[in-house]
């Protein structure tokens, strides 16, 4: 089966937003097919759907830690390339084709889209593994939480469910159930357990604590600066976090405490149950 695969996915046309060149080139974002042209030759999948923000000249290849190690190998290394198939100079076993131009999250929802239709394939067709969209969210302290390339499959399906995949698609922010269960009687008051849900949501990914600022956290909460720095040094005082001062009036959020006390707390409740039965 050739490059004219494409044609199986069926895409909308009112996804694409623009027809000319310049207009395309003024989009966001993109969604694009990778096409594997040896991968009779290879024994491996074929395509890898992918979003990316950004022009095409960007030197941007692909988010998959599967496709990449084969694109080094075997992709068109020319700097400048746009890696178009039929593009003048474009050589090498990976050919790109954009399916969709338009603003960022009409691209996060087509790839989802796109994506999901497709999922039984993936590893075997695809290179893709799971469903989600291309960026990281905690990589720069954006406060989304998880991307939803870094859940499971089967929970994101689950999620899915529940709440739409528009909802999910700029990540998920996940608390243990104990902790906003039994965070009253431990004392904490109602606006300091908001505001660790909204520290937890910039807990990146790698583990690197949060340092939003008050201004971030005002426009979030619509407490005033004054009364966040207040909440934020009673949680301090109280050990479920601790601040370190950055520069000027900015701290980072230590949150390793947080993690500690809900897991005591959890742990009694389970000896508590244990005993009962």
């Amino acid at each position: 089966m050739g490059f004219c695969a494409i044609l199986s996915l069926r895409i909308c046309t009112s996804m694409i937003k623009h027809n000319s060149r310049k207009d395309k080139e003024m989009g966001e974002a993109f969604v694009y097919l990778w096409y594997d042209a040896g991968w009779k030759r290879t024994g491996g999948p074929r395509y890898y759907i992918g979003k990316h923000k950004g022009t095409l000249d960007s030197g941007y290849v692909c988010s998959s830690n599967y496709m990449k190690p084969e694109w080094e190998e075997r992709g068109c290394k020319q700097r400048g390339c746009r890696h178009l198939f039929g593009d003048k100079g474009h050589h090498g076993d990976f050919h790109r084709r954009v399916l969709a131009y338009g603003t960022e999250q009409e691209m996060i929802d087509f790839e989802i889209e796109l994506l999901t239709k497709r999922e039984k394939y993936f590893r075997t067709r695809y290179y893709n593994r799971v469903v989600r969209w291309c960026e990281l969210s905690g990589s720069s302290q954006k406060g989304r939480g998880f991307s939803v390339k870094d859940i499971p499959t089967d929970v994101f399906k689950t999620l899915q469910a529940m709440w739409g995949a528009n909802a999910l698609s700029l990540g998920v922010t996940f608390i243990p159930t104990d902790l906003l269960k039994h965070a009253s009687s431990t004392g904490m008051k109602a606006a300091e357990q908001l505001l660790l849900i909204h520290l937890i949501s910039y807990w990146e990914v790698n583990g690197t604590d949060p340092y939003p600022s008050l201004l971030t956290l005002r426009k979030r909460t619509g407490m005033t600066e004054k009364t966040i720095s207040n909440h934020l040094k009673n949680l301090d005082k109280k050990g479920w976090l601790s601040r370190q001062r950055r520069y000027d009036n900015s701290y980072k959020y230590v949150l390793a405490p947080l993690a500690e006390r809900t897991s005591r707390l959890t742990q009694k409740k389970l000896e508590i149950l244990e005993g009962i039965i």
